[in-house]
């Protein structure tokens, strides 16, 4: 198991592993900030779908369960995105008068963050700060806290399968054969177990 994050380049895009290890790193670094901050959520909110481990792992520091969950559809592909993001599942509990920690994998666009913001304060939250584990220069929204700053396409521990599926589909297009795609997942730092996972996902769909 590679610990820590791993990067990978070719000759259009850096990509960037993320594994559990390391996420979990990052979120000790940001308790620590906010807390030599002072800041005490009242509540927790993960942006679904990447905004859920980080938000568990911060409960878990700030020894709080109270969690709650928002989802923004955003993303159709890799360096593909929908003109706008929506939000496609509301804040699941009542923010009213609150004081919330909006939590999400990467500020990238910022777009999500943004409109996530508008729809906490429009449901009356008292104040909203944003944490996320990587910020890109670009992002319209800036962070309150953020551990990293990076251009690269990252490939998080929670999203390594839908990551190899979409980027199987690209290479494919582009005439790499599977070993040399199998080489690039594994140069990237992705476990075989789930590399053969995929593999044989591609046979049994693809006899």
């Amino acid at each position: 198991m590679v610990h820590g994050a791993v990067s990978m380049s070719n000759s259009k895009n850096e990509f960037i592993l993320v594994t559990w290890e390391e996420i979990h790193k990052i979120c000790v670094e940001l308790y620590n900030q906010m807390r030599n901050d002072n800041v005490n959520p009242d509540l927790i909110i993960g942006v679904a779908r990447g905004g859920w481990g980080p938000a568990r792992i911060l409960s878990d520091l700030f020894n709080d369960t109270r969690v709650a969950s928002i989802k923004i559809e955003f993303y159709t592909d890799i360096n593909k995105r929908t003109k706008t993001p929506k939000v496609v599942q509301p804040v699941s509990t009542d923010v009213t008068g609150k004081t919330l920690l909006l939590v999400d994998d990467v500020a990238d666009s910022g777009h999500s963050i943004r409109i996530a913001i508008d729809h906490l304060k429009e449901r009356k939250a008292q104040d909203v700060q944003t944490v996320t584990l990587y910020y890109k220069p670009w992002s319209i929204v800036i962070p309150n806290y953020y551990a990293r700053e990076t251009r690269a396409w990252l490939v998080f521990a929670h999203e390594m399968a839908e990551f190899m599926r979409l980027r199987m589909i690209t290479r494919e297009k582009e005439g790499i054969s599977l070993e040399a795609i199998r080489n690039e997942f594994t140069q990237l730092g992705i476990p075989k177990f789930l590399i053969n996972f995929i593999f044989a996902e591609k046979i049994e769909r693809n006899p």
